[in-house]
């Protein structure tokens, strides 16, 4: 499947409906076209994929306005275009065995609390700096605007989560993750980040003056982060009206200094457009409803922009490491028995709290806790991997496949037999179409569905 017009998706879902697609090719060359697209509850399940995007606002993957699910599984990713992210969520969009490369965007933008789950892939950004309006160059953006395109949420929070995978990109400022106006649970397991810690910092946690993302000033971000089994490098940035829960567990290893830095978005937000990162054409909105920022913790509660302090709480288990690589202030500090707290010649750090030298190292570097002290570390459902959430097992019927996947592997969920049988009936009643390629010159979608039941490709 092939489009050359503005606006042109691959595959569309919409209005709940359910597409399944099978071993196809797509290619877009026009803006706001992309790849497969799922709004309003549409669903799109697809396993060994081909798909390649070379306009502006125009994702491999993506959910708009109303929220939508896409699982795909096996497939290759290639964008070019600036604002063109290999993912797109302002719903929930979950991969496997998933490769791709995109050139003018970041690897993943998610709007919203919605959700971003990636397992076994290996995905990469190789733009050097900001693309389309972003306030910083950025490997993963997360963020909510006042486009109105994700005024639907699949959660309490936005979720990351990336699982045996490896994140690449090649930005020279900014930062691997960067989050504002939005509450976000950053979960990374087993996975490799590459990028030049040297240039870029490892997470940025702020509010803006950009794009009337939120109200500057008041429009920071409350972020939990949590590394299991990872090796993780690079400075972190928290600024005044924003948090930090940070949990290093599992033999994960940090290396860096955690900064909290004054809010600088006292400045009035401009007044351009929203500008989200993946601008659609059926969702592209004027709204102007204000994002709300209300699930700040209790710590960010005693913050305001004319406070430099901001709530930085770490977390680390008895088999994690934590190389401090310069003086760091946090509000809390949770170590537990074990837990190795160093510089980067391995001597040990002095952590003082409430003014008292409560370890004592030989390292010429200090953690200033102002907060709390313990050798206790609790966790909860944000610091555990999420399972997916689209299930995969009525597609796996359909084909004779085995794609469906799970933080444990190959997922054995069956839906409930009256259900599957439902669906697996009604697939059976459509026939597979071959690939095709579609002129969109006298059509205005490669594959415009407006679903109210489901079509197989």
């Amino acid at each position: 499947m092939s489009s050359d017009s503005e606006g042109s998706n691959g595959i569309f879902a919409t209005n709940q409906g359910t597409v399944y697609s099978e071993k196809n090719s797509i290619t877009t060359t026009k803006g706001n076209s992309r790849g497969l697209d799922a709004t309003y509850g549409g669903t799109i399940i697809a396993n060994d994929m081909t798909i390649q995007t070379a306009g502006d606002h125009s994702a491999s993957l993506a959910t708009d306005r109303g929220g939508g699910n896409i699982s795909v599984t096996n497939s290759t990713l290639h964008t070019s275009g600036s604002g063109s992210p290999l993912l797109y969520s302002t719903g929930a969009i979950e991969v496997s065995g998933v490769t791709g490369t995109a050139e003018g965007s970041q690897i993943a933008g998610m709007e919203g609390l919605n959700h971003i789950l990636i397992y076994d892939s290996d995905l990469s950004s190789t733009i050097t700096d900001k693309t389309a309006s972003d306030p910083v160059a950025n490997g993963v953006i997360i963020y909510q605007s006042t486009s109105g395109d994700a005024d639907t949420s699949t959660g309490e929070s936005a979720q990351f989560q990336a699982v045996n995978s490896s994140l690449h990109s090649k930005i020279e400022s900014g930062a691997m993750f960067y989050v504002t106006n939005t509450t976000a649970n950053i979960l990374l397991s087993n996975t490799t980040l590459d990028f030049d810690s040297a240039k870029a910092k490892l997470l940025q946690i702020e509010g803006n003056d950009a794009n009337n993302w939120g109200h500057a000033g008041s429009n920071g971000a409350q972020v939990t982060f949590t590394g299991r089994n990872e090796t993780l490098t690079g400075d972190i940035s928290v600024d005044s009206i924003s948090s930090l829960d940070l949990y290093l567990l599992d033999g994960t290893t940090y290396t860096g200094q955690i900064q909290s830095i004054a809010n600088a978005g006292s400045q009035s937000a401009n007044g351009g457009g929203t500008a989200d990162q993946d601008t659609s054409g059926a969702a592209q909105s004027s709204g102007t409803a204000a994002a709300s920022n209300d699930a700040n913790t209790a710590t960010a509660e005693t913050t305001n922009a004319e406070d430099t302090a901001a709530p930085i709480t770490v977390n680390i288990d008895a088999n994690s490491t934590w190389v401090v690589t310069g003086d760091t202030t946090l509000f809390a500090l949770n170590a537990e028995d074990g837990a190795k707290i160093v510089d980067e010649s391995g001597k040990t750090v002095s952590i003082v709290a409430d003014g008292s030298t409560v370890v004592k190292g030989d390292s010429n570097i200090t953690i200033t806790v102002t907060g709390t002290y313990s050798q206790n570390v609790s966790t909860s459902d944000a610091n555990d991997l999420s399972d997916t959430t689209i299930d995969r097992s009525s597609f796996d019927q359909y084909y004779g496949t085995t794609t469906a996947f799970s933080t444990s592997g190959t997922s054995t969920k069956i839906e409930d037999s009256t259900e599957a049988a439902e669906e697996t009936s009604d697939a059976a009643q459509l026939v597979p179409s071959e690939e095709e390629d579609t002129n969109t010159s006298t059509q205005q979608s490669a594959m415009p569905w407006i679903m109210v039941g489901a079509v197989v490709l």
